[in-house]
């Protein structure tokens, strides 16, 4: 839902302001990691008053299915009649894709009175066996949730641009800046290590979720500009942090569920940064980022569509090759804001052609599954909830594939949208690749990556 315009108009300041040269600081990627609670998991497990079952689903929900399979081979240590321990021990290894040994125990204690008419284990034995059937002799990787490289990059980044922020290393700031510009490392999700290097200058090592952090994080911005008041970074920084602290302001409500006072905040912090963003835009642009950060700005501030038409179209011919100014396009578009619905894939197409027909067609089609894989966040089931082209989808994670053969973070993502779309040779095929492992910011949890891989290897063909 798009702000509302009688709590926030356009900005006047930025009326009639031209868009010669815009550069911007883009927005954090989230880099948070949920991998299991293995040591929360285990914690509950040496408490004498907590039962294998009530810990057999502890360890279940949190998908730390090999922590698990040694919760239940310590408990048949201690007692080998256990049956609630080789139930763990069959549903631990049966997620792990250890399907004789599932089958093994989930057989054996379905001869006990307590199993033996329990349907849940009985269909679990059932599958387990069709799938020690069908996968007689291939061996299968134990469910694993890891950072992937495009987090583990992100996060490195972050860190070195907070470090020298609050060390006040102003000219290091500007000469790493200055050469990731002129010669960008790009992550396989088309991203550059200069977006996380400049949050790290902005919003320190973790988003501020507080009044009193992100006063703490834009004292170190407002102390940079000070010292080098000519900086075109130090005040595009200024000016988004200015903007981080609207946004925080008015949180992730919808608009009419934010109140006075806050939007209060949010006009107050957005005016600090609209004069800024009024001289930068006329500049000409340093680093791709400022526009980003504008179109965010934007985007908060309620501007209208030729604003950000034009933002778009500068930010393109000067930087054709930072793939974030689509995503934020994207996102504007959501109906949430100021799009109707099918509006960002079908300008999501028009772009890609272009890109295309600038460079190849395999480029188009790559700018196409990148932004496609960053608007997961706002669509979990991207089949049933958006009208994306599949196809298009298709060649450009395989063309990404083929750039970085070794990325987790895109097979992972690969992998999901192959499950949602009932593509079984695809989906088998890139199993072989991640095997057991999961990139934790792509999926939404190791217990569901485990069920879905199960589901991959039963049901596709």
């Amino acid at each position: 839902m798009r702000i509302s315009s009688r709590h926030f108009l356009w900005l006047s300041l930025f009326i009639g302001l031209s868009l010669v040269g815009v550069s911007g600081c883009g927005q954090s990627r989230n880099s948070a990691e949920s991998g299991p609670l293995a040591l929360q998991a285990a914690g509950a497990a040496n408490s004498e008053n907590t039962s294998i079952a009530a810990r057999t689903a502890e360890f279940d929900k949190n998908g730390d299915y090999s922590g698990l399979v040694a919760l239940a081979r310590a408990q048949l240590k201690l007692d080998a009649n256990d049956a609630d321990a080789r139930h763990a021990l069959a549903l631990g290894s049966f997620y792990n894709c250890d399907f004789p040994l599932a089958v093994a125990e989930w057989e054996a204690i379905t001869q006990t009175p307590a199993y033996a008419q329990n349907a849940e284990v009985l269909e679990l034995l059932r599958v387990a066996r069709f799938l020690k059937g069908r996968y007689p002799d291939q061996k299968f990787e134990p469910v694993q949730a890891v950072t992937g490289e495009i987090a583990a990059q992100s996060e490195k980044w972050r860190a070195r641009g907070a470090t020298l922020i609050t060390a006040k290393k102003y000219d290091e700031i500007e000469k790493i800046a200055a050469d990731q510009t002129r010669k960008p490392t790009i992550m396989s999700d088309g991203g550059w290590v200069l977006a996380p290097f400049y949050v790290g200058l902005w919003d320190g090592d973790v988003d501020a979720e507080s009044e009193v952090q992100w006063k703490i994080n834009h004292a170190r911005v407002v102390a940079w500009n000070a010292a080098r008041p000519a900086s075109q970074l130090a005040r595009n920084c200024l000016a988004r942090s200015w903007t981080n602290g609207a946004w925080l302001a008015r949180g992730s409500e919808y608009a009419d569920k934010v109140s006075p006072q806050a939007w209060k905040t949010v006009e107050e912090r957005q005016l600090k940064a609209a004069p800024i963003y009024g001289k930068l835009l006329k500049e000409k642009a340093t680093s791709p980022l400022v526009y980003a950060a504008a179109q965010r700005f934007g985007r908060l501030g309620n501007a209208p569509r030729d604003w950000h038409d034009q933002v778009l179209k500068n930010a393109v011919a000067k930087f054709p090759d930072y793939t974030d100014f689509y995503r934020e396009r994207a996102i504007y578009l959501l109906p949430r804001w100021d799009g109707a619905p099918g509006e960002w894939e079908r300008e999501l197409e028009t772009s890609a052609d272009e890109e295309a027909a600038r460079l190849d067609a395999a480029a188009g089609d790559r700018l196409y599954a990148r932004v496609v894989w960053e608007m997961w966040e706002y669509h979990r089931n991207l089949k049933e909830q958006t009208q994306i082209d599949w196809p298009r989808t298709k060649r450009g994670f395989d063309s990404i594939l083929q750039q970085n053969p070794g990325s987790l973070s895109a097979t992972t993502m690969y992998l999901r949208l192959c499950y949602q779309w009932n593509e079984g040779i695809k989906a088998r095929e890139i199993l072989q690749i991640t095997g057991g492992r999961a990139d934790s910011s792509n999926w939404d949890t190791p217990n569901r990556f485990a069920r879905q891989r199960i589901m991959i290897l039963r049901l596709l063909p």
